[in-house]
């Protein structure tokens, strides 16, 4: 059913027609063929003028796709940017990236502003670009990284990398128990690390076992060229020292006996050595302190013992001892050649010839002097 106006004087109601003035109420369902234009359109169920629809038209309409405006009242959806209530995906991003998580850095494309990332104290960002932060020590150059060594840094660089120096670094004078050094720990990983001068000194001493002495049991050892030598010649027992020879520059002590030079001087004990412990070819000397003589004793290779007691005032005395038998004998043999002669109480006592002790204060014929002088100067 169609409507149409009537307008004028003459206008009345047709059945089918709208008239333009006045209120009408037209009941039932009625089809516009052509479209259909109005300065307004009310609604009365929410009792106002219908608004113009701000979106007109969808291009490319998809479920999921996010709609883009084209400012004309029109809109173009984008298979590639989607949304499905959770997660947004586009098939690239620009933008400041706030909020975004999980990214992949594999997937990123373009480039990163550096004053975006905390890369921590060892970089630093110039123009742009990431260098290494090297502080002292350290030279950043174009070609790359060198150690800008310091006087007695102790580093050293050169083309096969950089190592410590020993040279480099300052002298110490003197070591210390507790100076360190470094060493790799094998036990966990050859990580680097640091121990004393003493922990090695007793790690030395207590675990390590160093180089063989050389040579047989008891002898001696000596440096050889570097090496440890010996000879059979050379030997140290429990407390024995034997060698063949023995060069002095200074002196010799055995007890209270003195070797220096070409100087010998002898500690005399008081009490004799016992006969059966004088090896044969040996001699040993006693002071009678009581009787004021230097007694001798001697054993010739026959095992025959002689004490010579010499009077350390006036004369001396050839004493004979027969070791097996124990008596004494007065052998007057060799009286005549040592000018031996016996007194009146049969003692045998040295012949003493006249001296002229005018210039003399002491009588150098007498006494111990004396004996020496006549008994061992031919005539």
């Amino acid at each position: 059913m169609a409507y149409n106006v009537v307008k004028g004087e003459t206008e009345k109601k047709i059945e089918g027609s709208v008239s333009d003035s006045g209120d009408q109420t037209i009941a039932g369902n009625k089809t516009f063929t052509n479209p259909v234009s109005a300065p307004s359109f009310y609604d009365s169920n929410l009792q106002k003028n219908l608004e113009h629809p701000a979106l007109t038209e969808i291009t490319n309409d998809n479920s999921g796709c996010i709609v883009v405006s084209n400012g004309d009242g029109t809109a173009t959806a984008f298979t590639g940017l989607t949304f499905n209530g959770d997660c947004l995906k586009a098939s690239s991003y620009f933008g400041s990236g706030v909020g975004l998580t999980n990214l992949q850095a594999t997937e990123i494309r373009g480039k990163l502003s550096l004053d975006n990332l905390n890369y921590g104290g060892g970089l630093i960002a110039s123009n742009q670009q990431l260098r290494v932060n090297g502080g002292k020590g350290i030279k950043i150059e174009e070609a790359g990284i060198s150690i800008d060594n310091v006087p007695n840094g102790g580093l050293n660089s050169s083309d096969v990398g950089v190592r410590v120096d020993p040279m480099l670094a300052p002298r110490k004078r003197a070591i210390g128990v507790n100076d360190r050094f470094l060493i790799a720990d094998s036990s966990q990983n050859n990580t680097l690390k640091s121990a004393t001068i003493k922990s090695l000194s007793t790690y030395i001493q207590n675990t390590l076992k160093l180089t063989r002495p050389h040579g047989a049991s008891s002898q001696i050892q000596f440096n050889d060229r570097g090496l440890f030598g010996s000879t059979a010649n050379l030997r140290f027992e429990i407390d024995t020292l034997s060698t063949i020879n023995v060069a002095l520059h200074g002196e010799l002590r055995v007890g209270k006996n003195t070797l220096k030079g070409d100087k010998a001087i002898l500690a005399l004990p008081t009490d004799p050595i016992a006969a059966d412990k004088l090896p044969p070819g040996s001699l040993s000397f006693y002071l009678d302190a009581e009787t004021q003589r230097l007694m001798v004793k001697i054993k010739d290779a026959e095992g025959v013992t002689k004490n010579l007691g010499i009077d350390l005032l006036t004369s001396a005395e050839i004493i004979e001892e027969d070791k097996m038998q124990g008596y004494l004998l007065d052998d007057d043999t060799i009286d005549d050649e040592l000018e031996i002669s016996e007194d009146e109480a049969g003692i045998s006592t040295f012949a003493e010839e006249e001296v002229d002790d005018s210039n003399s204060s002491s009588n150098e014929n007498s006494g111990i002097l004396g004996y020496f002088k006549n008994a061992f100067t031919k005539k």
